[in-house]
C-alpha cells in the first residue's frame, strides 16, 4: 500500500472519529436540554406529605416529558378496552374469552372506561398499566385454554378452603403468614403463579417451574425500581403467597384495580354488582392450580386471604359450602388513614395526581358498605356457626402461637410440635432471612389527617 493511500486512510478515519464526536455531543446537548426542560416543568408534590409524594426519579420525569410531546406521544398505547382485548388476543393467539353471560366484558370496559377518563395517567403510567392489564387478560385467555383441553380439571373440587377474612390492619396478613408455616396442611397461590399460572406446577417441587421465578422476579425488580415508596411498605417477592385480589381480577371484578389505579366509577360499579362470577372463576382458577400438585399434596387444603372477601361471604359460602372462615377483629380506627396511605403510593407510580383527601373519603365510603353486608351475610348463615371464628387482634400480638392453637382447638386441627417451631422462628426473626424480624422492616408512616379523617368518625 502507498504511503499516500495509507495516510488517506488516517485522514477519512479521524473524520469518522470527528463526525461521531460530533453527534455523540449533539445527542448529549439534546438529552440536557430534554433533561433540563423535564425537570423545570416537573409537578409539584410539596404540598403532599412527604411519605407520598410520588417518586419521580430524572429518567422517569424524561421519559414523561418526551412520551408527551410529538411524534414520541405516538409510542404510549392505547388503554381503551377493545384494544387491550385485541392485544391480548394477538400475544396469545387464543379468542375465547369464556363470557356467556357478558359479566366479564361489562366489567372490563367499565374498568377502563374509568381508567381513561378518572386515572390521571402519566406516560410512562399509561405504559405500566396497560401491561399489567394485557398481563391480566393474557393469563384469562391461558387458563380458559387449558380448561377446555383439560376439562377433568373442573371435576376435582376444592375442598374445605380456608379463608382470611377481615378488615386490613386487622392481623389478616400477620395470621396469614403464621399459617402458611403448616405447608403439610395448606397450600396458597404464589405470586408468580398469578403471573404465569399455565402450566400448573406444584410450588413444593421447584425444579418445576424455576425459570419462572425468575421472570417473575425480573418484573419486580422493575417494579421496586419504579415504586420504592410502595415497596418499602408492602412487601413483594415472587415465591410469596399471594391474596385474592388479583385472581378476581382475571374477572375484571376486584379491589385489585382500585388499590393500584383511581377507578371511583368502576368501583361504585363493582359495589353495585353481585360478585358470584368473580368467585366462580376464582374456584376455576384455584381447581386448574391444583391440577399440577403432585401425589404427595393431594391432602393439602386451599389458604385463602384477602379483606375484599368480606363483601361476599354469601357468594363464599355458595361455592365453597364447607369453607372455614377465621375473621381477625380489630377496632376501625386507624383502618382509612392505613389503606388511604397505600392507595396513594401506588396511585403516584402511575400519576402525578394525588388527593389524600380524595382518598380518605371514598375509602370511608366503600368500606361502610362493606361492613353490613359482611354482618347480614353473616347472620343469615347462622348455621355455619361451626365454621367461623373470630381472632382479636389483641389477642394476636400479645400471644400469636395461643391463638393458633384456638383456632386449630376450634376447627379440630392437629398443631404439631414442628409447625410450632417454625412460627416461633418466624416470631423472632430466625428463620435465616429474617422475615419475621419486624425491626428490619420500614414503618409505615400515615396520619389520619392527610386523608380527612378523625378519630370520632
Amino acid at each position: 500500500m502507498s504511503r499516500a493511500r495509507k495516510s488517506t486512510r488516517k485522514i477519512c478515519c479521524g473524520c469518522s472519529w470527528l463526525r461521531f464526536l460530533f453527534l455523540a455531543s449533539a445527542v448529549a446537548l439534546w438529552l440536557s436540554f430534554v433533561i433540563a426542560r423535564a425537570q423545570h416543568f416537573a409537578p409539584d408534590h410539596s404540598e403532599l406529605p412527604i411519605p407520598l409524594r410520588p417518586y419521580r426519579p430524572g429518567v422517569i420525569l424524561t421519559l414523561n416529558y418526551l412520551l408527551a410531546t410529538f411524534p414520541f406521544s405516538l409510542l404510549v398505547p392505547s388503554i381503551k378496552a377493545d384494544d387491550i382485548l385485541y392485544g391480548a388476543e394477538l400475544q396469545t393467539g387464543l379468542h375465547d374469552w369464556d363470557d356467556g353471560d357478558g359479566t366479564f366484558r361489562d366489567g372490563f370496559t367499565n374498568l377502563s372506561a374509568s381508567l381513561e377518563r378518572e386515572g390521571e395517567l402519566t406516560p410512562v403510567g399509561t405504559i405500566w398499566a396497560r401491561l399489567q392489564l394485557q398481563i391480566i387478560l393474557s393469563n384469562r385467555l391461558k387458563l380458559i385454554q387449558y380448561i377446555k383441553d383439560h376439562p377433568e380439571v373442573l371435576k376435582d373440587d376444592v375442598v374445605e378452603p380456608v379463608f382470611i377474612l377481615g378488615t386490613p390492619r386487622s392481623g389478616t396478613s400477620f395470621m396469614f403468614n403464621l399459617l402458611k408455616f403448616d405447608e403439610e396442611r395448606f397450600r396458597s397461590p404464589r405470586l408468580w403463579e398469578l403471573n404465569d399460572p399455565i402450566p400448573p406446577t406444584d410450588p413444593d417441587f421447584p425444579n418445576e417451574y424455576t425459570w419462572r421465578v425468575y421472570q417473575a422476579e425480573l418484573g419486580l425488580e422493575v417494579f421496586r425500581a419504579l415504586a420504592p415508596t410502595v415497596t418499602g411498605v408492602y412487601s413483594v417477592a415472587a415465591l410469596n403467597a399471594e391474596e385474592c385480589m388479583p385472581i378476581l381480577a382475571f374477572q375484571a371484578m376486584s379491589l385489585h384495580y382500585n388499590t393500584l389505579f383511581k377507578v371511583p366509577s368502576y368501583q361504585r360499579w363493582l359495589m353495585e354488582q353481585k360478585q358470584y362470577p368473580a368467585l366462580l372463576f376464582h374456584k376455576k382458577y384455584l381447581q386448574v392450580l391444583q391440577s399440577g400438585r403432585h401425589p404427595q399434596s393431594e391432602k393439602k387444603t386451599w389458604l385463602l386471604k384477602t379483606p375484599w372477601h368480606m363483601n361476599h361471604l354469601e357468594e363464599i359460602w355458595e361455592l365453597y359450602p364447607r369453607a372455614k372462615i377465621i375473621m381477625p377483629v380489630r377496632s376501625p380506627v386507624g383502618l382509612i388513614p392505613s389503606l388511604g396511605s397505600l392507595h396513594a403510593r401506588f396511585y403516584g407510580i402511575v400519576s402525578d395526581e394525588v388527593d389524600p383527601k380524595d382518598i380518605g373519603r371514598f375509602q370511608f365510603w366503600q368500606w361502610n358498605k362493606i361492613f353490613p353486608r359482611f354482618a347480614q351475610a353473616r347472620s343469615l348463615n347462622k348455621d355455619k356457626s361451626n365454621q367461623i371464628v373470630d381472632v382479636h387482634f389483641e389477642n394476636l400480638l400479645q400471644d400469636p402461637l395461643e391463638v393458633v392453637q384456638t383456632v386449630y382447638s376450634f376447627f379440630g386441627w392437629n398443631l404439631s410440635d414442628k409447625v410450632k417451631t417454625k412460627m416461633q422462628a418466624y416470631l423472632e426473626g430466625t428463620l435465616g432471612d429474617g422475615s419475621g424480624d419486624k425491626s428490619k422492616k420500614k414503618k409505615h408512616d400515615y396520619k389520619p389527617e392527610w386523608f380527612g379523617i378523625s378519630e370520632e368518625e
